[in-house]
Formats: C-alpha cells, sequence, structure tokens
C-alpha cells in the first residue's frame, strides 16, 4: 500500500484504472491522465550509486499521492545508475554530480520523481558517488535528508536536505535543487541528485553526498504532522539495496548498487 498523507476521503476521487510503470530512458516522460482520474498514487525507486572500490549505497523510496486533473501531463523521471566509466565519470540523468575529473571516483545517482511545471511533487533521492578507497562510503540518498559522504582523506559531501543542497567538500561543488554536485580533485564522488542534491566529495578519496527525498508536494488537508508523513513517505538506501525493496510492487535489481566495479542499477516509478 502507498502512503496517504491525509486521510482518504471516499466520494469524488477516481484512479486509474490500471497500473503504469516507467523504467530508465535518459530522458523526460509523459503520463497523461487518463478520462475521469483525479488522483494519482505514486511509487518512485531512485537509482543507486556504482561500484569504484569504495562501497556505494542503493537509492532511496518515496511514496505519496498528488491530486491531478483529467488530460494534464505529469513529468517523470526515472533516475540513472551512478556511472564509473571515464574521467571524469560522466553526470548522470536525474541530477547525479560527475565524479573526479581526474583519476578513478564514480558520479552520484540520479533521483526518480514527478513533476508539474518543473517542480518535484514526489522524489526519491538518489546516493552520492563512491570513491577509489574500498573502505570508505557514498551517502546513501532518501529520507528527509541524505547521508554525508565518508571524507576518505578528504571533506565527504554533504546531504541534501528539504531546503538546501548538501555542501560540496573542498574544491568540489554543492548540491542544489534537484541536482548533485560535482566531485573534487582526485578519486572521489558526485552528489546523488535529490529533491535537494548531495554535495560532491572533496579532493582526494571523498564520497559524494545523497540527495534528498520528497513528497511535500502530494496532497494535504493542513490537519496531519507533516513532517512524520514525510519521514513515512521516503525512504533512505539500506546498505547496496534499495530503500524500497521491501515494497511488494518493488522490482527485483531496481536501485541496486553493485558488489564489484560498475554502474549502479536504474530507478524505476510507478503510478497506479
Amino acid at each position: 500500500m502507498s502512503f496517504i498523507i491525509n486521510p482518504f476521503r471516499f466520494g469524488g476521487i477516481a484512479y486509474p484504472s490500471s497500473p503504469t510503470t516507467l523504467s530508465f530512458t535518459g530522458s523526460n516522460q509523459n503520463y497523461v491522465v487518463p478520462a475521469g482520474v483525479n488522483r494519482l498514487r505514486v511509487k518512485a525507486w531512485a537509482a543507486a550509486s556504482g561500484f569504484y572500490g569504495g562501497v556505494g549505497h542503493g537509492g532511496g523510496f518515496a511514496t505519496g499521492e498528488i491530486e491531478v486533473t483529467a488530460g494534464e501531463t505529469i513529468v517523470v523521471v526515472v533516475g540513472g545508475g551512478g556511472t564509473v566509466a571515464g574521467t571524469p565519470s560522466p553526470a548522470t540523468y536525474g541530477g547525479g554530480g560527475a565524479g573526479s575529473t581526474s583519476s578513478g571516483g564514480s558520479a552520484g545517482s540520479g533521483r526518480s520523481a514527478v513533476m508539474r511545471s518543473g517542480a518535484d511533487l514526489v522524489t526519491a533521492g538518489g546516493s552520492g558517488g563512491v570513491n577509489s578507497s574500498g573502505t570508505k562510503s557514498s551517502g546513501a540518498g532518501g529520507a528527509s535528508t541524505g547521508q554525508a559522504g565518508d571524507a576518505g582523506s578528504s571533506t565527504g559531501g554533504g546531504g541534501g536536505t528539504q531546503s538546501a543542497g548538501g555542501a560540496g567538500g573542498g574544491t568540489a561543488t554543492d548540491g542544489s535543487a534537484q541536482t548533485g554536485g560535482a566531485a573534487g580533485g582526485i578519486y572521489s564522488g558526485g552528489g546523488g541528485g535529490g529533491y535537494f542534491g548531495g554535495g560532491g566529495g572533496g579532493n582526494n578519496r571523498a564520497g559524494g553526498g545523497g540527495g534528498s527525498g520528497f513528497i511535500g508536494g502530494a496532497i494535504s488537508d493542513g490537519t496531519e504532522d507533516l513532517t512524520a508523513a514525510l519521514t513515512a513517505g521516503t525512504t533512505g538506501a539500506s546498505g547496496g539495496t534499495s530503500g524500497g525493496a521491501g515494497d511488494a510492487d518493488y522490482t527485483a535489481g531496481i536501485g541496486l548498487s553493485p558488489a564489484s566495479l560498475g554502474s549502479g542499477a536504474n530507478g524505476e516509478v510507478l503510478i497506479y
């Protein structure tokens, strides 16, 4: 069951008659609200960070409902897994920040989200990119605040919050709305995409920060505790596993970080 922010109202609510699953394409996708429908339930799984010697994280998870108008177009972002190819590892679709410009280091992973007029309504936060140290971790994405990346030999990227991107370590770039910061120096990871992205990892062997999750654009009747709602509706990644791996609609392998050299798995969005 998806998390419903306000008490369920029986009269006049119409959901789609069949679910739609949107997979990674590397570009924005349009969902046209079917005739007669005025409410969408959303489950979003963000992409995972890669493995580059350092320890990556799975993608975050978010679930909520949005009020819609029949015929309107909702834009869907399905995040791409953090890349490890190239120097730098290029930025990933969904706002994952690029890895170090020289030597090893992986990009942050992309957020998954549904949007209206460019603004995120429901967001699953992506995880930060890893450094090339075998014992250091990236920052996990998701939850109301992304996790900071491990420092390594420099400063790890800060996690994104509900109001600001995570601070970049050293010469790395700060995170910003929807976008993780680029890594600085060598062997460091980029920040994860999110409602606000994580900061890039610092100058030497530092992990990128995770991006934040968000359900503030979902429905609210003004009486509920929105802080509690946000905590219940967004889930951070745990280790290499997706934050939403335990959900009944989870597709095996989505948002999973590998245990050996390679890019992270992409995200997914379910609308029903």
